[in-house]
This record gives structure tokens, sequence and C-alpha cells, in this order.
């Protein structure tokens, strides 16, 4: 065989291996255990995708406290022999999970296993599913912070009756959901861009609720929107609230994601929001994650609604009280 249609032969192979390998992490479906740790620019810096053991810390921690992190991280090694709380699947091999990290803090988590990677990480996402509690019929949810887009897979994937709309601010972060976190074969898969069960928009929530037209109704609102940490402020005034009303269904509900305790200075975030949603809401409650200590800080879910549901775990909103001294 000629030299030149050697090397131009293998050089085609070559290349599409190289295709072949770009094409499936674009796809969002490379399932390798020892992903290389790799580094994305967003908005609010540095974003971080790396695969890590899944253990009970990880499902419990929406967000991520600096010491969890690192009781994390030090348990994500491959030779780590610490077994004892880790999931496993059915044949007792660890199951391994991708995680989106930003500014220090887990903002997303997918399961890399094809059975399972529409499956919820973070506890703190299954609260979102008190929005079908309120008895009225859920057929279509605004969603304002997309990040990973983990409850979104899971909304779109059991519930078929449900059309989505999902705001993220951050085109990267879109692009990371799409590539590592299963975004795409969601889309694929369930045929949503024929459908439109899954809207997907880049914009700023705020600028997206004043430009939306006065006759949209959604019959429940996410708010799972941060700015690394902190709430993002265009959404927690009162005159957000009202516009938040003015687009919901009746008896819709509108769901915030905070991170709160439920008593003691830590308190304050549930405090404000009692504050600016009472005005506009007839019913509020709040539902937290964990039943730990009242005074510890986690994920907890606050709901406003004019309906009369109650919603289970459901605990009132902290007085002003105690966000005091």
């Amino acid at each position: 065989m000629n030299v030149t249609v050697l090397v131009a032969l293998v050089a085609a192979c070559a290349a599409i291996c190289v295709a072949g390998v770009a094409f499936a992490r674009r796809r969002g479906r490379v399932h390798d255990e020892q992903a290389v740790f790799v580094s994305y620019p967003t908005m609010f810096g540095k974003a971080h995708v790396f695969t890590i053991r899944y253990d009970a810390t990880v499902a419990a921690q929406g967000r991520a406290d600096d010491d969890v992190v690192g009781a994390v991280r030090n348990n994500a090694t491959s030779t780590d022999s610490n077994a004892n709380d880790l999931a496993a699947d059915d044949k007792g091999a660890p199951v391994w999970i991708r995680v989106l990290e930003i500014g220090g803090a887990y903002q997303a988590a997918t399961f890399i296993t094809d059975d399972m990677c529409y499956d919820l990480v973070f506890d703190y996402c299954r609260l979102f599913d008190r929005l079908f509690e309120t008895g009225v019929p859920v057929r279509r949810v605004l969603m304002l912070g997309g990040g990973g887009y983990m409850y979104p897979k899971h909304l779109i994937s059991k519930y078929p009756d449900v059309a989505l709309d999902v705001v993220e601010i951050d085109p990267a972060i879109t692009a990371l959901a799409e590539r590592y976190f299963y975004l795409d074969r969601l889309i694929e898969e369930f045929d949503t861009e024929r459908t439109g069960r899954l809207r997907l928009v880049n914009d700023d929530a705020r600028h997206f609720l004043d430009e939306l037209p006065s006759d949209v109704r959604y019959d429940a609102i996410i708010n799972d929107c941060f700015a690394g940490r902190a709430p993002v402020a265009s959404l927690a005034g009162p005159d957000a609230a009202r516009l938040i009303h003015a687009h919901l269904t009746p008896d819709g509900a509108y769901l915030v994601n905070a991170i709160a305790a439920l008593e003691g200075p830590a308190a304050a975030p549930l405090v404000d929001l009692g504050r600016t949603l009472s005005p506009t809401f007839s019913h509020l409650c709040c539902v937290p994650c964990r039943r730990f200590a009242k005074d510890d800080t986690d994920n907890v879910l606050v709901i406003a609604t004019d309906g009369a549901a109650s919603f289970t775990g459901a605990l009132p909103l902290p007085p002003a009280t105690e966000a005091q001294g």
C-alpha cells in the first residue's frame, strides 16, 4: 500500500475517533468514573465539573458548606475504601456522580448511569414536588434558575403532562448542563423541541418576568436563583412578589429555595420572605429539607399560595423575633 494512502487512512481513522469522543462528550454521555477535572468560566466565576463517589453527605447537601465540601472531597478518590456511606448499585459497586461546583458550593449533580441520569441527587430538589400538592392540576411550570437543570430533568421525565419554562441567566451554565448533565439527552429523548414541553430561556429572571405578557399564567413558579450563595436581590422585594403573583393561576404556588435555619439569627431569610410575601399571598409555610436542630442552617422550601392546601411536612414561617439577637 502506498505510504501516502496509509498515512491518509490513519489520519482519517484518528479524526473519526476524535470526532466520536467529542460528540459523546457534547451529548453528555461520558460515563468515565475517572473523568478528568475540567474548568470553565461563567458569569459567577470559574465552574468546575468533576466526578466523585456518591454518599449520604452529597445526597443531603444541595448547597455545600466549606466543611462539607472538604469532607466529600476527602472521600472522592477511587482508592477510598470506606464503602459504608456509599450508595451501591444492584451489583454492589459504588455509584458515581458528576458535580458542578462554583465558588466552593455544589450547584448541581447528576448520576452518570443511563438508568439514573434523570434522578435527583440532592434532597432539597425533591421538595419542589410539593407543587403537586396544591390541589389544582399542574400543567405549566416556570423555573427561575436552571443551574445544572436537575429538577427540570426530573419534572420532564416523571410528569408527562407538565410543560416547563426554565430561565437561566448564564448561557455557559446551560451549555455545561447539556454537555455534562444530560440536558441534551433529555431534549432528544422526550422530543421537547417538537412538543414544547421544555423551553430554555437564557435571560435574567427579573427581566424575564418584567417582559412576560400579562396574560401568561403558570400553575407553579419555582425560584432557585442564587448569585453564588446569596439569593438574587431583584426577586426578593414586594414588587417582585406582586409580579410573580400576577403570573400564577388561581391557587397556584410560588416555591422558593432558601438557605436558613428555622429559628435563631440564621432564620432571617425566612423572616424576610414572610415579610415580603405575606402582603400578596394569603397562605405561607415552609418545608425543611431535613429535620436537624432548628438553629442549623439548611435548605428550606418556602411555599406561598392563595389556596388552602396543606403540604407534606409544612411548618409555619418563623416569626420576626426569631431573627433578632
